[in-house]
């Protein structure tokens, strides 16, 4: 005896929604590996974008000023220095 047409139709639809909602949830889990991957990489990112900024008019005013590079990178490994010296003092 033949089943009646509706009764395909209505279980290749709930297929169909079974499948998407497998999709669904894998994309869902991608997306959240791929974050907590990058969440390593991003905040350090964001802080030296705002360093950056920061001291970008510093830059200007020395540049301005004709210090050329290599002052800047003197400047640059003064702060280094400075910063590490604060790390193991705080460290102490």
């Amino acid at each position: 005896m033949a089943q009646p047409a509706w009764r395909f139709d209505h279980l290749r639809r709930i297929g169909i929604g079974s499948w998407a909602i497998l999709g669904i949830i894998l994309v869902a889990v991608v997306v959240m590996s791929a974050l907590g991957a990058l969440s390593g990489i991003v905040i350090p990112l964001i802080i030296a974008f705002i360093i950056g900024t920061v001291l970008d008019p510093l830059v200007g005013r020395l540049r301005g000023a004709g210090q050329g590079r290599d002052h800047l990178l003197d400047f640059a490994r003064s702060v280094d220095i400075l910063r590490i010296v604060f790390l193991v003092l705080r460290t102490a």
